[in-house]
């Protein structure tokens, strides 16, 4: 496998990561090559080279750029609220 420099590196980070949040959420592979609105210059090939996997490109962006991973990450619908709890009844003897 060839090296990649770390300016290459970070300049793929900050494309993908731009994509990403334009997007809403981090597609796989698959996804990613099949999209017509993805950078051009990118395929998931090309992250393979220079990453290793698409799991390590997605550590090295939480690492290289955490509030937008959080932004990616965190599910954008609200938590379900509880139920109310009831009371307990007392028994009288």
């Amino acid at each position: 496998m060839p090296l990649v420099s770390r300016a290459k590196k970070i300049k793929a980070l900050n494309i993908l990561c731009d994509y990403f949040l334009k997007r809403g959420n981090i597609p796989t592979p698959s996804e990613f090559n099949k999209d017509p609105n993805r950078p051009t210059s990118i395929t998931a090939s090309i992250i393979r080279g220079y990453f290793g996997n698409w799991g390590k490109m997605q550590n090295a962006i939480s690492k290289l750029r955490p509030e937008d991973w959080n932004q990616l990450t965190v599910p954008t619908t609200a938590p379900k609220a509880k139920p109310a709890v009831k009371p307990a009844v007392k028994k009288e003897k």
